[in-house]
């Protein structure tokens, strides 16, 4: 390769491919991105590229060219500080009470001075040729006090906890802690770039002067112009050259003073207006770029700095155990006792001190600074950056055991028992939107089964985990875009529908614990055909029919709520209930029963002769039925050539047709047999197949 020109761009590509290949392996084992590309970072570096393949490292990131990998890398920095600012909305800072303050208070002092006093310990042994002992001590201190706030609140987001009071003050505690750690961090800059105390003070009275005019200037300014951006598409170019150019500044600005660029960023992005679409629009447009292709450039800059060789001793990796363990001990143990002197249950205070210990990307923005600046030796560089990955990697398992996700908001009502008495009580259906043209239709099922009663159905969407962190910190979430149409059909009919949203790694087990933390009666899942395979009850919709506490109703819609909207023709608010003789006919019958809550619908039940040993029973079922609901429910009973000829002739004059999960129809939970395929492709009518849930132990 001639020029680095192509060396640079040969090393983006393979940075960003290492930690996207990297990344899908932590998501394995739930573990956030950061974990993922700091350890790709430390493959490519001399750890582990330079000593299996040394020829091939020498040739990627040659010496001459680790310059233009820094410089890029601090500019993707600088970015990405000013979108931490974005994301550290002050009013997380604001309104927790004395407890928040507290917790936040011990979640500093106790580390830095744990971390202080093991610095004056190791200074004359450890730390770098020509590091003075204060900035040395200073710097530890703040090192061991940090807290990864985009990363705790990506956990506390896919263990649904965000929401939460321990989500809350977990948020506000780390905003606080970070934003602390970042002030003292400056002091400690300017006073490892002072010539002496008076310098140092010099330098401190200009980073006051500078913030006080961000905040007092320049703030009103930023207040006023994003007062215009009140929609994404007000975010024009020139709406976004003019913020580049202003963020430019404060960096460049706070470089000059000698405080580095990165602080000058950070306090831009904290006094960006939260009012309109100003700030989050920019963020949506910013954030993908600079976590995709920068990030993994710093991280990789970084893992080129980590020398694991460089411990070569017993007493060396002593220290880096004494380092995490002080790490651990200081910011788990000032968090947790501080809340649990606040009155904050033994539980919450544990899942609070466990999320506190996120070191994460933060961590390692710390360290490059202080062995940049020669605070640090390599040697403890590379300590601390072990302590960082095993503080973050440790945080969600520990958080499982001692804080269980959290599926029910704190502001949500929780549902009462329902009584046995109240055979009647409205149908409390969870109905899973993952396609949202499904939707509509499912809210009409749950409109049926509710009308003259107070519906506690619930419209639940799950998304994959968003990269996005930004997304995890609006105060309110926001409705999810796959509910719109779900709510809009519900809302037509005077119906109030309970929308719930969130992120998930493992859909099909969110959805049964959702189903058992609501006590819902029945799971219903829009019938899609899968991407790959033919297995219509493979993945998570097998999952859930394996796993559900409830029955499960799959539904395949053939234009339900255009059907429901001819008014006129009076059989298409018709219901077809068809029997086989299964043990699913009985539950096929319970939601017809509960449809006939909807004075508009009429049913026809068909038995599709023989119905064998379970006929009579059945019978009694369906009689029971005319009896209680007459005159909208007539019987019908056919023995034709197949079952499923006689229910494709009555699916004529219907809309719905409710079907078991049998062989008879050529139904099982190994897929669909060619009758079935033909059943579900020939119908003008929707389907809804409904499934027992599997026997609960004793």
């Amino acid at each position: 390769m001639h020029g680095p020109l192509p060396l640079l761009i040969l090393q983006i590509g393979v940075i960003i491919v290492a930690a996207r290949l990297v990344g899908i392996l932590a998501r394995r084992v739930e573990q956030p991105a950061v974990i993922a590309e700091v350890i790709a970072g430390i493959l490519l570096g001399p750890s582990l590229l330079g000593r299996l393949a040394p020829g091939t490292f020498d040739s990627l990131f040659p010496k001459f060219s680790l310059a233009g990998l820094s410089l890029l890398s601090q500019v993707g920095l600088v970015l990405f500080m000013f979108l931490i600012g974005l994301e550290l909305d002050p009013k997380l800072l604001r309104g927790r009470g004395a407890s928040s303050f507290a917790i936040s208070a011990a979640g500093i002092c106790v580390p830095f001075g744990l971390g202080a006093l093991l610095a004056l310990q190791i200074y004359g042994s450890r730390a770098e040729h020509g590091a003075s002992k204060t900035s040395f001590v200073l710097f530890m201190g703040i090192a061991m006090s940090i807290t990864a706030f985009p990363v705790l609140a990506r956990i506390l987001a896919e263990r649904k906890l965000i929401r939460t009071k321990m989500g809350a003050i977990a948020l506000a505690c780390a905003a606080a802690d970070d934003v602390t750690a970042w002030c003292l961090l400056a002091l400690v800059v300017s006073f490892v770039h002072a010539t002496g105390p008076l310098a140092a003070l010099f330098t401190m009275l200009e980073v006051g002067a500078f913030a006080a005019f961000m905040l007092f200037i320049v703030r009103p300014l930023l207040a006023r112009f994003g007062a215009r951006i009140t929609t994404p598409e007000n975010l024009t170019q020139n709406v976004v050259a003019f913020t580049f150019v202003l963020l430019l500044a404060s960096a460049f600005t706070s470089e000059v003073i000698g405080v580095h660029a990165l602080f000058g960023a950070f306090l831009f992005g904290t006094i960006m207006p939260r009012q309109g679409n100003y700030a989050h629009a920019l963020a949506e447009r910013l954030e993908d770029f600079v976590v995709v292709a920068f990030l993994p450039l710093f991280f990789a800059y970084s893992g080129l700095r980590t020398q694991l060789g460089l411990l070569n001793s017993a007493s060396d990796w002593a220290l880096c155990v004494t380092l995490t363990a002080v790490a651990c001990i200081g910011k788990f143990g000032g968090s947790f006792f501080a809340a649990r002197l606040t009155g904050m249950p033994t539980r919450d205070a544990l899942g609070l001190g466990v999320l506190m210990n996120t070191r994460g990307l933060m961590e390692l923005i710390v360290l490059n600074l202080g062995l940049d600046l020669g605070v640090i030796s390599p040697r403890i560089f590379t300590m601390m950056v072990i302590m960082a990955l095993v503080t973050t990697f440790m945080t969600t398992p520990l958080l499982k055991l001692v804080a269980a996700a959290s599926l029910l908001a704190e502001d949500t009502p929780k549902p009462a028992l329902p009584s046995a008495a109240l055979p009647a009580a409205p149908a409390r259906l969870l109905l899973c939107v993952g396609d949202a043209q499904s939707g509509p239709a499912m809210a009409l099922l749950a409109i049926s089964c509710s009308v003259g009663k107070r519906s506690e159905s619930v419209a639940l969407h799950l998304e994959r985990p968003r990269d996005r962190t930004s997304r995890y910190l609006e105060q309110r979430p926001g409705q999810s875009r796959g509910l719109s149409a779900t709510l809009e059909t519900a809302a037509a009919a005077g119906m109030k529908l309970e929308s719930v949203s969130f992120d998930s790694s493992d859909p099909g087990a969110d959805i049964c614990d959702f189903a058992r933390a609501r006590r819902s009666t029945h799971v219903v899942l829009g019938m899609h055909r899968p991407v790959l395979g033919q297995n219509l009850f493979g993945g998570s919709v097998g999952e859930i029919m394996a796993d559900s506490p409830v029955p499960v109703a799959l539904l395949a819609d053939r234009g339900l709520v255009e059907a429901y909207a001819r008014r006129t023709d009076p059989a298409v608010r018709r219901v077809l209930a068809a029997l086989c003789g299964g043990t699913e006919d009985f539950l096929v019958l319970e939601f017809a029963e509960q449809l006939l809550a909807d004075p508009a619908i009429s049913l026809r039940v068909l038995s599709a002769e023989p119905l064998g040993a379970s006929g009579r029973a059945l019978t009694a079922r369906a009689t029971d039925l005319v009896e209680k609901y007459a005159p909208r429910v007539e019987l019908r009973s056919e023995r034709t050539a197949t079952r499923q000829d006689a229910v494709l002739r009555h699916a004529e004059s219907a809309a719905l047709v409710l079907i078991g999960l049998d062989k008879a129809w050529g139904l099982s939970r190994d897929g669909l047999g060619a009758e079935a395929l033909r059943l579900l492709s020939d119908s003008p009518a929707s389907f809804l197949v409904l499934h027992a849930p599997p026997a609960q132990p004793a």
